[in-house]
């Protein structure tokens, strides 16, 4: 229970520092391009922290 509370909160922490990097890049860059770009990189990146997650619950 305590490993999956710290699983979770890397994974919040993890949400958090990836939308707050792809604001800066935005910040700079205000084109609607880029973030179309950095959604497909949203919906990679939550797909492998899923991956990940699934592979530690099933130990």
């Amino acid at each position: 229970m305590k490993n999956k509370r710290f699983l979770l909160k890397i994974f919040f922490l993890g949400i958090i520092a990836f939308f707050f990097i792809d604001f800066l890049i935005h910040a700079r860059i205000m084109i609607v391009y880029p973030m179309k770009i950095s959604f497909i990189f949203f919906i990679v990146f939550i797909s492998i922290l899923f991956y990940f997650y699934h592979r530690m619950r099933k130990r």
